[in-house]
């Protein structure tokens, strides 16, 4: 009898805008979206964010910044 039990997979979750910037330094988001540094701090931080409708807009920015 083959009775093998398989583990339970689940979607990975979507990268919140937090978690992407967060590989980044404050210094190169500032100057790649042109926000200013404490700005940018705020984002790494989660202690902020930009509106919804921007943070795609941001992290394809980020991606294709050197």
């Amino acid at each position: 009898m083959n009775n093998k039990i398989e583990p339970m997979t689940t979607a990975p979750k979507n990268k919140s805008f937090r978690d992407f910037v967060a590989a980044y330094s404050a210094k190169h988001i500032a100057a790649a979206i042109g926000c200013s540094v404490p700005t940018a701090y705020d984002w790494r931080s989660g202690r902020r964010s930009p509106p919804k409708w921007l943070q795609q807009r941001y992290v394809d920015i980020l991606k294709g910044s050197p």
